[in-house]
């Protein structure tokens, strides 16, 4: 059966966004002028946020990179704004958007960027600020500024309703990683406003940015080298971790000379919290007999700690 054109690509839209991209692929190669009908088939088809699937972050890098192929930059504005920078983006997408971007003139690169730091930093702040990083080192200068305020914006409610953002150590590590990135990308927006408002937001914001698992992380992993808005916001997170890091360092560090051991820190208040202390039952005999043996263990971690800590602030000098 031979169908009209137009129907022809919806009928091919039909197998599915795979389907769909592998035909967008083909004619790009074989037959461009009807490549542009076929693009706007699949962004119009396209699962909007609502929807989102997760596993289509890959395909949606490859749909982006074929969209940029299009002589004319309407389709491919059209996914990234009613797709991507929606709500969709989970960072799969970072080097295709940011070739994309250089299809646009700066105004509405901006604007797209804009359009991503407001919809999405909240729930997905690391790529959000990866991509932010990657753009301004693309492009710099005032293309970004106005996305990097978003995002910054965004910082006081970093986990608002995102169960991926609970309080773990690889979340916090993401967490970290983003705000190095961000910071970064202040440097490449040239704004020192920004870079004040993103250390007040930071250090404003313990509960959200605390300081050993997130800004400690994340100034030992920036130099303090820069222009006016980078080193802004290095210096006053370096500033912080370091004093945070020395007055911790002045507390006594010494071994518990016996078996006497202080509550202090403890957060329970119950009977069956126990601290220092190596528990093992010994099934010999009947009744089984539970042993219990004090040990150094909190005096250790903090010598552990002390040591984390020095080796930070050596970095951090």
């Amino acid at each position: 059966m031979l169908w009209p054109g137009a129907r022809e690509l919806e009928v091919l839209h039909q197998g599915g966004p795979e389907a769909s991209v592998a035909v967008l692929e083909r004619l790009l190669d074989e037959d461009p002028s009807r490549a542009a009908a076929m693009a706007a088939v699949v962004v119009a088809g396209w699962e909007r946020p609502g929807s989102y699937d997760r596993r289509h972050g890959e395909l949606r890098a490859r749909l982006i990179k074929d969209l940029a192929r299009l002589p004319d930059t309407g389709a491919l504005r059209q996914f990234l704004l009613d797709v991507v920078t929606a709500g969709s983006f989970d960072g799969a997408e970072t080097p295709a958007v940011v070739a994309a971007l250089a299809r646009f003139e700066s105004p509405v690169a901006g604007e797209l960027l804009v359009h991503l730091a407001t919809s999405c930093a909240v729930q997905r702040f690391a790529p959000v600020a990866r991509l932010l990083r990657e753009a301004g080192e693309a492009r710099p200068g005032p293309t970004l500024a106005r996305a990097v305020t978003a995002a910054v914006a965004a910082m006081p409610r970093i986990g608002d309703g995102a169960s991926e953002w609970a309080d773990t150590g690889s979340a916090m590590r993401s967490r970290a990683a983003g705000l190095t990135d961000l910071v970064r990308a202040v440097g490449t927006g040239r704004e020192p406003s920004i870079a004040e408002a993103l250390v007040a937001a930071a250090l404003e914001n313990p509960g959200r940015w605390p300081m050993d698992a997130v800004v400690v992380p994340a100034a030992v992993a920036l130099d303090g080298t820069g222009n006016r808005a980078y080193t802004l916001a290095s210096r006053g997170l370096r500033n912080a971790a370091l004093a945070h890091l020395r007055a911790r360092m002045q507390l006594p560090l010494a071994a518990p000379p016996d078996a006497a051991r202080s509550a202090n820190g403890m957060s329970c208040s119950c009977q069956a919290a126990r601290c220092d202390v190596e528990c093992r039952t010994d099934t010999r005999g009947n009744p089984h007999t539970l042993i219990c043996t004090k040990n150094q263990a909190s005096y250790e971690a903090r010598v552990k700690q002390r040591e984390a800590d020095t080796s930070a602030v050596a970095r951090l000098q």
